[in-house]
């Protein structure tokens, strides 16, 4: 039903037949699924905070996709309005933690958005983020995903821990 950027750790959502994936589908584009995302960043990132720039498909790498400063600029390229509101930050050695909720969740909006914001994700070279040893990786992880069931009545709230890899660059250092 949704999708995950290449090396972007966490939850999927899946639908078990067609009635479940249309509804679940019409869900995700009018902004009813919340998905939450766990990332470390450079820096100290403020909390709440709201980071809305549209988004657009970088025309001189098509690997990327761009933020727009502007309306003007949004218009000439064609973006989509994106909104990725910071819901929590924490200090850690070298940069934030930080947990982020993307309703939409365009093609690689919490990268872009941070990244916009002066805080690239650790790992993340596609947008300037800083090396990190023992992460091989981006720093991204989608930890969160709450949704009303396609089938039966009520929501449904699931949560996966950080992957180990990702837990162990934020792990104090023992000793």
């Amino acid at each position: 039903v949704n999708r995950l950027d290449i090396q972007t750790s966490g939850l999927l959502l899946a639908a078990r037949t067609t009635e479940a994936f249309v509804t679940l589908r019409a869900a995700l584009k009018a902004s009813e699924i919340e998905k939450l995302y766990t990332c470390a960043c450079v820096g100290r990132v403020s909390a709440p905070r709201i980071l809305d720039w549209y988004l657009a498909n970088d025309p001189g790498d098509r690997r990327k996709v761009k933020a727009c400063a502007s309306e003007t600029e949004a218009r000439h390229e064609g973006a989509r309005p994106a909104e990725t509101s910071v819901l929590e930050s924490r200090d850690v050695k070298g940069g934030s933690l930080v947990v982020v909720r993307a309703m939409s969740a365009f093609r690689h909006q919490v990268r872009v958005h941070l990244a916009m914001a002066g805080h690239p994700l650790w790992g993340d070279r596609l947008y300037g983020g800083p090396e990190r040893a023992g992460l091989a990786r981006h720093f991204l992880h989608a930890s969160k995903l709450n949704f009303e069931h396609p089938a039966r009545a009520g929501r449904v709230e699931v949560e996966s821990a950080l992957a180990a890899d990702l837990q162990a660059c934020v792990e104090p250092e023992a000793g």
